[in-house]
């Protein structure tokens, strides 16, 4: 997922939330504790990214 964002504030925004205080509320987290791969357009807060999004 992270190779997608060309922007580093909205990377830095999910790594802050997601990554280093409620990790547990990760919905890629939840996936990949159950030996599931996340999809690449699975955000952590479970939206998607749609194509036009990640352009």
């Amino acid at each position: 997922m992270y190779p997608i964002f060309e922007s580093r504030h909205i990377l830095r925004i999910y790594q802050i939330q997601y990554c280093e205080s409620r990790f547990e509320n990760c919905e890629r987290f939840k996936l990949a504790s159950r030996g599931e791969m996340p999809d690449p357009q699975l955000l952590p807060d479970g939206d998607r990214l749609s194509p036009r999004e990640r352009e």
